[in-house]
């Protein structure tokens, strides 16, 4: 077995999607990425993980008891101690929403929302490192908070796990580096976003944008942007029949 893709801190680690019917979006990401899945027994509510080449990419659960029906993906960044984490994003301006708890053997989470109101998770790996591909058909390929205050953000998820910076050139977007390569995004929400709240984005990797796009038309999600070409490779941005929104792309060759 290949050694667990290692996840640094303040880096996506894990993603996930809670559904009002979890059995059709499996059906329906299954449909779009090929994935297959490995569904838990109900001490963890069903909870699934969807597999792309024989490891994991996602999970996928049901909406949480008294949640507001509306399906989300939700990214969850490497934390080496989420209390500790947990604390130093409250001093910084953030919230935590659902305090540091642990998950079986699995690991422990915890939900914040940043300074701007995004929200995002917290993952401490124990026996499940996170998503084991990335940038391959199926698998995660970017990640992006927008903001309406992207020079805060850079600075608050920067701040909290001492990672570097660099601002793309001709574009209000600062990427966060560690390691000497970008880990994710925080792109500046300008009036065109009138009415869309702080957010996480989550890029999934397809070899055929187009051909995906057909797919999700026909399994009943929705392009709500796209196909359209960029330099870092071609990509669209669609929501699933429950609602929930997510990009696909193909990379540019070397962009992954």
């Amino acid at each position: 077995m290949p050694d667990p893709l290692h996840h640094a801190p303040g880096t996506p680690a894990w993603i996930d999607h809670q559904s009002a019917d979890p059995e059709g979006s499996r059906g329906f990401y299954s449909a779009i990425f090929g994935w297959t899945w490995e569904v838990s027994g109900p001490e963890f509510g069903g909870y699934a993980n969807a597999f792309a080449g024989g490891v994991p990419v996602a999970g996928l659960g049901p909406l949480t008891p008294g949640a507001p029906p509306m399906a989300t993906w939700s990214v969850y960044l490497a934390s080496t101690d989420a209390v500790a984490d947990a604390a130093t994003i409250t001093a910084a301006g953030g919230a935590v929403v659902v305090p540091p708890m642990q998950v079986g053997d699995f690991g422990h989470m915890a939900i914040a929302t940043d300074p701007s109101g995004a929200v995002f998770g917290l993952w401490q790996p124990l026996e499940h490192p996170g998503f084991q591909a990335m940038g391959s058909h199926g698998a995660p390929c970017w990640f992006e908070v927008n903001t309406p205050d992207a020079p805060g953000l850079r600075d608050f998820y920067s701040g909290i796990w001492g990672n570097d910076t660099q601002k793309m050139d001709g574009m209000d977007t600062f990427m966060i580096v560690q390691g000497g390569r970008p880990r994710h995004g925080v792109m500046q929400m300008t009036k065109a976003w009138e009415g869309i709240p702080p957010h996480w984005m989550a890029y999934f990797s397809h070899d055929d944008v187009d051909a995906a796009v057909a797919d999700i038309r026909d399994q009943g999600g929705e392009v709500k942007h796209g196909p359209f070409d960029t330099p870092f490779g071609r990509m669209a941005v669609c929501a699933d029949p429950a609602g929930a929104i997510f990009t696909v792309m193909t990379p540019a060759e070397g962009a992954s």
